[in-house]
């Protein structure tokens, strides 16, 4: 597995990064005994990319890899007394196959692909939006797993879980329906490299029910943002989107209904050009 496809989680930590507030509702009020459920996936289309002596650029399709799971989000009081997030992932499966063999491959879990990994895998985070570092987080609760392909996999995709999480505790303000917003441009930390995120743009484009629950919609955009890290010998440019499916009133309110992220990436992996095209979806079950 290429280092670049291990790093395309940059969508999800420069959304949380930037984001400076944009809408128009409440953060959701987290109360003990509360679960939320959904589903997760993520699929990535890995391209060879070939130069000719006319720098004329083809691409053919080489290998598509995908990852699955469920969540469950659950608010507890540990034995302290003290009121947290706790993330379970579970049924989480994995596929990956070139374009001879895909049809052929399976899904299976990660079970039965790392050495020692739970049928659970949980973890607790803050429940107020300030101390929230469960990004930062990530790598030391994946640590145990991650001695393998399959494992930095599922740490750099799976991050991904927490990112329309994110951007939404940061989306009080005043953007109304209808309204655009143009966010700085910054240079967050990224581990093993530098990253530049191309001055972000929000719109709150609209309102609407999803699934008998009133949402607000937001669409996110960036373009020409570049990572480059001498230490895994890349440097690529990722453009991507993102929908934002968030619940306007009621006991969803502030939560996360439905988000969609698109991402492509381009530049060079250890030299060679590198073309991929990425697609997530993370949906409320119940």
């Amino acid at each position: 597995m290429s280092i670049m496809r291990k790093f395309l989680v940059l969508s999800g930590l420069i959304l949380w990064a930037s984001f400076a507030g944009a809408a128009q509702f409440q953060q959701h009020q987290y109360r003990v005994g509360e679960k939320f459920f959904y589903a997760f996936e993520d699929t990535e289309y890995n391209y060879q990319v070939s130069v000719n002596d006319k720098n004329e650029r083809s691409m053919e399709l080489s290998e598509i890899q995908e990852i699955r799971t469920d969540l469950k989000l659950s608010v507890i009081r540990e034995k302290s007394g003290k009121t947290v997030r706790k993330m379970e992932i579970y049924n989480t499966q994995y596929k990956e196959g070139s374009t001879e063999n895909y049809n052929q491959a399976e899904y299976r879990l990660l079970t039965t692909l790392i050495k020692n990994f739970p049928k659970v895998f949980s973890y607790t985070y803050e429940v107020e939006a300030a101390k929230n570092r469960v990004i930062s987080d990530f790598a030391k609760f994946c640590a145990p797993y991650m001695n393998c392909s399959v494992g930095n996999f599922f740490y750099f995709k799976t991050l991904d879980i927490h990112t329309f999480e994110s951007v939404i505790e940061r989306m009080a303000g005043s953007l109304e329906p209808e309204k655009f917003r143009k966010i700085e441009s910054s240079n967050p930390k990224i581990s093993g490299g530098s990253f530049f995120n191309n001055s972000p743009a929000v719109t709150y484009n609209r309102t609407e029910t999803m699934n008998g629950v009133p949402c607000a919609v937001f669409k996110y955009s960036t373009v020409g943002n570049r990572y480059v890290s001498e230490q895994f010998g890349v440097n690529l440019i990722t453009d991507y989107g993102a929908n934002i499916y968030v619940a306007l009133e009621g006991k969803l309110a502030g939560m996360l209904i439905f988000g969609e992220l698109h991402e492509t990436v381009t530049g060079l992996n250890q030299g060679k050009p590198a073309y991929v095209v990425r697609m997530l979806t993370m949906r409320m079950r119940h």
